[in-house]
């Protein structure tokens, strides 16, 4: 395994073929070059190395893990923000964006400091990787707000980038990680601060691991 790793850095390209063939259970043999696959970011189990790999091509069995979520998205309130009509307030809503799925919040009127207190949904979200890697780096929920016009599209008023705090599926729903408190996160248009979000995220595994590619 020692060798395969020393291939992957680039610390012994003697060591192997450049191209290697690549086997899936259920699917049919497939072949690319070695750094294609680190660069794809799977996890490989070497099947079948010799300590003298010599010029036979390595064989690799690529398993991705797939984990299952619930995010809850617990939205309180917004304040600061930029005035979108002519009134110098605004009509705010926010839409919750992560993974593939999104939802919004009921719409504000005329307010610049919006208190929706929701807690936001989304269902059967999906993503590949170990889950300890994604508990110790959850990827980033984007929030963005807009002022709703009666007429015509909604105006951009801001995004704020979140982090959810996450739950595995053998780990207690309990203080003091859960519920996650809430905190306040920084709105901006462009380089320009549009306002803060009091919002709190949370990401709950639902199903054990499963295996596909």
């Amino acid at each position: 395994m020692a060798n395969v790793k020393k291939a992957f850095t680039g610390e012994g390209k003697d060591l192997v073929d450049p191209y290697v063939s690549v086997s899936f259970a259920g699917h049919r043999n497939a072949a690319g070059r070695l750094e294609e696959y680190f660069l794809f970011g799977c996890f490989l189990e070497a099947s079948m190395i010799d300590k003298k790999l010599g010029d036979k091509p390595v064989h690799f069995e690529v398993s991705i893990e797939k984990q299952n979520f619930q995010l809850r998205a617990h939205m309180y309130q917004a304040r600061s923000l930029i005035g979108s009509d002519a009134s110098g307030l605004s009509d705010p809503f926010a839409r919750v964006a992560f993974a593939e799925q999104s939802v919004c919040t009921q719409v504000i009127e005329e307010t610049l400091s919006p208190t929706w207190d929701e807690m936001l949904i989304l269902n059967e979200v999906s993503m590949y990787g170990l889950m300890q890697e994604i508990t110790d780096d959850p990827p980033a929920i984007v929030v963005e707000l807009f002022d709703q016009d009666q007429v015509g599209k909604a105006e951009f008023i801001g995004r704020a980038v979140a982090k959810p705090v996450v739950k595995m599926s053998n780990e207690e729903y309990e203080q003091p990680k859960f519920p996650p408190r809430l905190e306040w996160w920084d709105i901006y248009r462009g380089s320009e601060k549009a306002g803060e979000l009091l919002a709190a995220f949370e990401l709950l595994q639902v199903k054990i691991k499963q295996f596909a590619f």
